[in-house]
């Protein structure tokens, strides 16, 4: 398991809640998360502020 999806699911939060609230697709957040695809600063970035954690805590 990634540290983005451990995050996530510490946070109780779903792909779909997730990614609305980063601004990315849903698709998109399930391919970073299972290794298909990678994420740009700017990505990791909504994702951390979303989750409301240091963007270390992902990569």
């Amino acid at each position: 398991m990634t540290k983005l999806k451990s995050q996530r699911i510490a946070h109780y939060l779903s792909q779909k809640q997730l990614a609305h609230d980063a601004g990315i697709s849903q698709s998109h957040l399930c391919q970073i998360e299972s290794g298909k695809s990678s994420a740009s600063v700017k990505t990791f970035k909504a994702i951390a502020q979303v989750l409301n954690i240091p963007i270390n805590k992902l990569i």
